[in-house]
Parts: C-alpha cells; structure tokens; sequence
C-alpha cells in the first residue's frame, strides 16, 4: 500500500460510516426510550384518572360528575386502575403480556364510562375516550404485534 493510493481514505471513510451507523442505532434507541415511556406515563395518568369513578361511587368526595356512579361500576373503575397500572408495569420490566392487560384495560375503561356517559362532563369523557380507543387501536393485532416489538426492544 502506497500513501498515494487511497487506501487510507476508504478506511477512514468506512471508519466514519461505522460511526455514524452507531450513531444512527444510538439516536433511534433514545427516540425509541421517550415513546416508551410516553406509552408509559400515558397507561399510568389514564389509569389513574380512574380513581375518580371509584372515589365518586365509594365516597362523598365532591369530584367533576354531575350524578353519582352506581358502586358496582365504582368496583369497575378500580378494576380498570390496576389492569392500567399492571400493564404499566408490564412495559417497564418489557415483559410480552403488557400488551393484552393494556387492551384489556381499554375495554374495562369503555364499559365503566358508557354507562355513565352524562354523569362526565364533556372535558372528561371525550379525552378518556379517545385514549381508550387509541390504546385499544394501536395495540390489536396485525399493526399491534409491530407497535408492541419495538416498544420492548433491546439495544
């Protein structure tokens, strides 16, 4: 090899695109992070919010509903909360079965909502709606199983 050759030039070349390949795995790693836990902190403050149709049902709390829910739709509610957070946790520690409690979590959410649709004010119900239907949207086969490996990939 001469110095005139070119050589060095192609290796650096190659060097700089293995960097930026490492770069470009690196960058969509850390995308790939904050959509995780975008996921995550959307399952948790949806499922949360659902302690407020169980309070309403179980307590005398003066919460944002114009009528009061039946206590066994309260039971609901809260049924609602832990299948949320359980899914939560589920894509925290990555585990395959997160997917399934989030949809599961998604339809529990719409049957305890619909019955007591005018008991919410519209601010609440539409957003709570359209999350469901996002989360049950995204995650239910054929694009799911997609959306559901990428969300727990490793790097």
């Amino acid at each position: 090899m001469s110095i005139g050759s070119g050589d060095h030039i192609w290796r650096f070349a190659s060097r700089m695109g293995f960097f930026c390949s490492v770069q470009t795995q690196l960058q969509a790693e850390g995308e790939l992070m904050v959509v995780r836990y975008v996921v995550l902190l959307v399952l948790l403050v949806h499922g949360l919010s659902h302690l407020a149709g169980f309070l309403t049902s179980w307590t005398d709390a003066p919460l944002e509903f114009n009528a009061p829910v039946g206590r066994a739709f309260g039971l609901l509610w809260l049924v609602a909360l832990a299948v949320f957070l359980g899914a939560a946790f589920g894509l925290l520690q990555r585990r395959a079965w997160w997917r399934g409690l989030a949809i599961n979590a998604a339809v529990i959410s719409l049957i305890a909502i619909f019955p007591s649709w005018f008991s919410f004010t519209p601010v609440i119900r539409f957003p709570a709606v359209l999350v469901n239907l996002v989360i049950f949207v995204a995650l239910i086969p054929r694009w799911g199983d997609r959306v559901s490996a990428e969300l727990m990939r490793h790097y």
